[in-house]
């Protein structure tokens, strides 16, 4: 399971904001530093062409601590298992098996030190530095 790249561009950065449109199928997460600090959104996080995502443990403060990605259904599954079991009878039947036949699907994990954690399925996702809240180095 990859953690590199995700973990080592946002981790320790606060989410600000989680934004779902239904229509596209897309997921947008808006970190920064910490909210009192005034500083602004530096990073999104877009996941597109999702089929699947589930989030807990919302809190005042979510700070990232890693996000794990894999192409893997059957580590989803085993590190899933837990909440796909207490869902069974929430969605569709066949709904796993379509996942699982999708092999241009990846698996996101998001990991925090405090606050909202969860899952993505989806076909793509990108970071982008917004730099509201950068600090530019004046030399």
């Amino acid at each position: 399971m990859a953690v590199d790249y995700y973990t080592d561009v946002l981790g320790d950065l606060f989410i600000h904001e989680m934004n779902i449109d239904f229509i596209s199928k897309s997921t947008t997460l808006a970190f920064g530093y910490h909210p009192e600090s005034h500083q602004g959104k530096t990073h999104e996080l877009k996941f597109t062409g999702v089929v699947w995502q589930e989030f807990r443990n919302f809190n005042c403060y979510n700070v990232l601590f890693d996000i794990e990605v894999t192409e893997d259904f059957a580590e989803f599954r085993s590190r899933e298992k837990d909440y796909l079991k207490s869902m069974k009878g929430y969605f569709p039947i066949d709904i796993l098996n379509e996942i699982e036949k999708d092999k241009s699907l990846h698996y996101f994990f998001i990991g925090t030190s405090v606050g909202v954690e969860g899952f993505v399925i989806c076909k793509e996702a990108s970071v982008k530095e917004i730099g509201v809240g950068i600090k530019k180095s004046s030399t």
